[in-house]
């Protein structure tokens, strides 16, 4: 699963668009320009994609600005903490029902390679 917005699916798409089994989470660009229904769309979006997952890797960290991993501060974040809201989300507590995991050493290969 892949969340992008319109503005970004155009580099985005050279990167991903032989991966398998992708799917797209993107708005056209008409609809983009309304706000409040783009961050109704990113909501959704995320809540779509977590839906059947126990386990999430985040990539807490970036380049050179490691931070210890806790999946309590991922809590705080704006978009999970939207997945507790009744009728949007799961209902619950994300981190009640997913276990996170940091992806940075994995990724850290990808970050340094990666030309975007």
């Amino acid at each position: 699963h892949l969340y992008c917005n319109p503005v970004n699916y155009g580099y985005l798409l050279p990167y991903v668009a032989y991966w398998r089994n992708l799917h797209f989470y993107c708005m056209a660009e008409a609809e983009y320009e309304d706000e409040e229904a783009a961050e109704e769309f990113k909501v959704n979006s995320f809540v779509d994609m977590v839906r059947n997952c126990i386990r999430i890797g985040i990539p807490y960290s970036s380049k050179g600005h490691l931070h210890i991993f806790d999946m309590f501060i991922v809590e705080k974040w704006p978009i999970v903490q939207a997945f507790a809201l009744d009728g949007i989300g799961g209902g619950g507590f994300f981190t009640m029902k997913h276990e996170g995991s940091a992806l940075v050493g994995l990724l850290g290969w990808a970050y340094r390679t990666s030309r975007l």
